[in-house]
């Protein structure tokens, strides 16, 4: 396996069973992000935001895992992903102050993985690493 798919098949399953936790245990979800989430529309958000979202994504890394062509684009979503997780993270840091364990260790975990998603991504400067030489076709008028 290379480390591509390995990258996906861990991040899919780990994004697969968030989403499935969020989808089935929204109160406890809601605990751990320290949430009061007060009428049912709350955990409907909870389900859709976190579960619905990390189970899509998650499906969509996992089967780009056994998908060379899918693995850069799905290399590069997971990126955005938590590299936008970790900019909202710190920008709450500074607008909210007083994060907590929870949110210190969710910023470690993302600039880890962010990092070894760039490790996964090195050398493909050239777009999907796929092609080799000029893709240009000759045109004729």
């Amino acid at each position: 396996m290379t480390r591509r798919k390995w990258l996906l098949a861990i991040t899919g399953a780990a994004s697969i069973l968030f989403g499935l936790f969020s989808l089935t245990l929204p109160g406890n979800l809601a605990a751990t992000l320290q949430l009061q989430p007060l009428a049912p529309p709350a955990f409907i958000e909870l389900r859709a935001a976190y579960g619905g979202m990390f189970l899509g994504l998650g499906l969509f890394y996992l089967c780009a895992a056994y998908r060379a062509h899918y693995q850069l684009p799905a290399l590069w979503s997971a990126a955005a992903l938590i590299g936008g997780l970790a900019a909202g993270r710190v920008i709450g840091f500074i607008a909210d102050g007083s994060p907590d364990a929870v949110q210190y260790g969710a910023l470690v975990f993302e600039i880890v993985v962010l990092s070894v998603i760039a490790w996964s991504m090195r050398g493909d400067t050239a777009g999907d690493g796929h092609h080799s030489g000029n893709s240009r076709r000759a045109v004729t008028t």
